[in-house]
């Protein structure tokens, strides 16, 4: 378990495409991965690597125990979490998806 002072630290998963945006989200990543801690705290970052991929990343997270996932790319990765997120109707499911599209899409799935 992650504590800082009494607060605890959500286990957080990061799914980015870097190929978002025609490669310009890759190119983004050092900025929009300071942004991200400074909002979200720690969190594990998973990048993917051909379409598909953000929904077999999004099930390992929630293997893992995810508590919170934060996806980011464009509308195939937004698609392909927000799927597995729906489709993952069971007490395992974060309390919480984040999904920042760069086709300047916001969507949050909650399962609170």
């Amino acid at each position: 378990m992650n504590v800082r002072g009494e607060e605890k630290l959500m286990k957080t998963y990061v799914i980015f495409n870097p190929a978002a945006a025609r490669g310009k989200a890759g190119k983004r990543w050092p900025q929009v991965e300071k942004e991200l801690e400074s909002l979200h705290g720690p969190f594990i970052s998973c990048f993917t690597e051909a379409p598909g991929h953000a929904t077999q990343l999004t099930r390992k997270a929630l293997q893992e125990g995810a508590e919170k996932i934060i996806a980011v790319g464009g509308d195939g990765t937004v698609n392909e979490v927000v799927k597995v997120g729906l489709r993952t109707m069971n007490p395992s499911i974060p309390k919480q998806f984040s999904v920042f599209s760069c086709a300047d899409q916001v969507a949050i799935f909650s399962s609170a």
